[in-house]
């Protein structure tokens, strides 16, 4: 008895947060131990929030902030969901599904409109696993207008990327990505961006730009253990959108490789921006080259 008090007191001390036993998709049966949102003020820079139903993973968010050369931030979904205020500090937002979301209805709505006011969705690992837990709301019943795809089960099996549409913006600077946890899907609307070795849907986009949401089969930090670059395929896909307000395009990378990816991933790799085009040959030619820095930018959109 004692024991168990000093262990109550100790988690009250360090802040955590626990609420009744709740079984996840991955087959685990535990209480949900929430350590806190990882939220940091905004210092410049793109801005993405990882939003998943699960415990954080920071080396996760790391990689997706490397790739866009801004900050990831962590937002626990099990225990509170983000409200409009706060998605509203964000250019694009990630979630998967692990734990029962604390409200997965709102949390749906609440990306709906993020997506309508221009924001990024990337939705991850068992959003249309609705034989578990999963995300509903508008992003998800709504499909003409957000999540292009339908599931209901999953493979629970292993697959890497086949390498088709090598020429996607999924797929800038992306030579593999596998995952164990991908859900049976069926498009809906927009466009496959890629498959998996057994044939299943890699990536799914939706047909607009606004709203922009894609859906990355499999994606998701741990407890998942996606091989690969599965960050950094989460990071090209907020990069495939409008982030930070400026739209992809043509990325000169080196004087010669051409990238279709977004300014500020741009500005990070060290390339050369040239505005909304696409790769073709020869568009990286010295004479087409029109440096830019994320600071320029925000410039020239704030006169």
């Amino acid at each position: 008895m004692r024991k168990t008090l000093l262990l109550i007191l100790a988690l009250a001390v360090a802040g955590f947060t626990g609420t009744a036993s709740a079984k996840t998709n991955l087959g685990r049966t535990g209480p949900v131990v929430s350590h806190g949102n990882v939220l940091t003020p905004d210092n410049g820079g793109p801005r993405v929030l990882y939003a998943p139903s699960e415990r954080d993973d920071p080396a996760y968010r790391a990689r997706i902030a490397a790739r866009i050369g801004g900050t990831c931030d962590y937002f626990d979904a099990r225990v509170a969901t983000p409200d409009s205020a706060l998605l509203s500090q964000y250019e694009g937002v990630m979630t998967w599904a692990d734990y029962p979301y604390l409200d997965n209805v709102g949390l749906g709505n609440n990306l709906a409109d993020f997506a309508d006011r221009g924001g990024q969705v990337v939705l991850g690992a068992f959003c249309a696993y609705t034989s578990g837990n999963y995300l509903s709301g508008r992003i998800m019943t709504q499909t003409q207008y957000y999540c292009p795809v339908t599931g209901g089960q999953n493979h629970f099996s292993l697959a890497e990327w086949d390498g088709s549409d090598p020429t996607s913006c999924v797929h800038s600077r992306i030579t593999s990505y596998g995952s164990i946890y991908r859900d049976y899907l069926t498009l809906v609307s927009g466009a496959v961006a890629g498959r998996f070795t057994d044939g299943e849907i890699a990536n799914a986009v939706n047909n607009a730009s606004y709203p922009f949401v894609i859906y990355a089969i499999g994606a998701g930090g741990y407890p998942l253990a996606p091989t690969g670059q599965d960050a950094e395929r989460v990071a090209n896909g907020f990069g495939c959108g409008f982030i930070g307000g400026y739209p992809a395009g043509a990325c000169c990378i080196d004087g010669a490789q051409c990238e279709f990816i977004s300014q500020p991933a741009c500005e990070y790799v060290g390339g050369s921006f040239l505005g909304v085009t696409t790769c073709q040959p020869g568009t990286c030619s010295p004479t087409a080259v029109q440096p830019t820095t994320w600071g320029e930018l925000k410039s020239k959109l704030s006169k």
